[in-house]
């Protein structure tokens, strides 16, 4: 016989001897050190805020969405992400147009991108940080600075604990083009079909992760880059703007036969934003994913 305890999303089981309530007890303190440890979580994310966006804007962002999701996920989970190399973070539903004015963006994506906008040629709800609809998003992302190039050479750092395997594997199988300028584990030489084919939806990543095999992966958006290098000058992201290798972002033009791409130091650095074909495989351009963990996004 065992002893089931139900706390919040924690399923205790004890075994069927000694004193239940020394169990509850022991339930009752792993139920104290994750609300302790949402808590703490939660401060840091409006400290950012606070520090990027200034008091006023974030005293009115609602934390109730990363709560949830922090309990949904739980403490091992995250941690687990964490050894991956991986952070989670709160996009608050901020429209970041181009007369915005915060105290943590320094740099704003070029006018051309906003220009593309105002013409129709790029999606309106692009200028949204996080889901406008839902009060905002909780999202898992790459913090890693991508690094500088090297004749294609260049390589992100820790991805042979991440996404180094399973790209190798695939250009094994023949899913994808093999490299010929660097490691065929180099996330360089990818072009955007076959990362929206088959790296992101690959099976190997969702179980690498932890989600299931339906979870929506994608590529950073313009403006969601632009935050999340800027947000956090404790990672190495913060250094983005400094390297001169680019990548891909989701935004399409033209019905989606282009894809917008930017961040090279040499062009403008984060404020670069440019666009070439989905089909193009370039040994300087690679890409950062995105899982939004809440509001919760299958594939159809």
């Amino acid at each position: 016989m065992t002893f089931r305890i139900i706390y919040g999303n924690i399923n205790l089981f004890f075994p069927g001897c000694g004193d239940i309530n020394f169990y509850a007890q022991k339930g009752e303190e792993i139920l104290t050190m994750e609300k302790k440890w949402i808590n703490e979580f939660v401060a840091k994310e409006k400290a950012t805020h606070i520090a990027f966006f200034g008091g006023a804007i974030a005293s009115r962002f609602d934390y109730s969405i990363l709560e949830e999701t922090l309990k949904q996920y739980g403490q091992a989970k995250v941690a687990k992400w964490d050894g991956l190399g991986l952070r989670v973070a709160f996009l608050p539903p901020v429209k970041m147009k181009q007369d915005s004015r915060f105290p943590g963006w320094n740099v704003k994506p070029e006018k051309w991108f906003y220009e593309q906008i105002a013409a129709g040629e790029i999606e309106e709800k692009s200028l949204w940080l996080g889901n406008a609809e839902k009060g905002g998003e909780v999202d898992l992302f790459d913090p890693r600075c991508k690094p500088n190039h090297n004749k294609g050479k260049q390589m992100w750092e820790g991805d042979e604990n991440f996404l180094g395997p399973i790209i190798e594997g695939l250009r094994n199988g023949g899913k994808i083009a093999h490299y010929e300028y660097g490691p065929q584990s180099s996330r360089f030489g990818v072009s955007v079909i076959e990362a929206e084919q088959h790296v992101y939806p690959d099976p190997a990543l969702a179980n690498l992760l932890g989600f299931n095999p339906e979870q929506v992966i994608m590529s950073e958006g313009v403006v969601q880059g632009s935050y999340l290098s800027q947000a956090y000058p404790g990672l190495p992201r913060f250094k983005d703007g400094q390297t001169n290798t680019l990548v891909w972002f989701r935004e399409r033009l033209e019905g989606g036969r282009y894809r917008l791409y930017g961040g090279d130091s040499d062009w403008g650095g984060r404020a670069y934003v440019s666009y070439d074909s989905v089909g193009c495989r370039w040994r300087y351009i690679s890409y950062l994913p995105l899982v939004v963990l809440s509001p919760w996004k299958l594939r159809a």
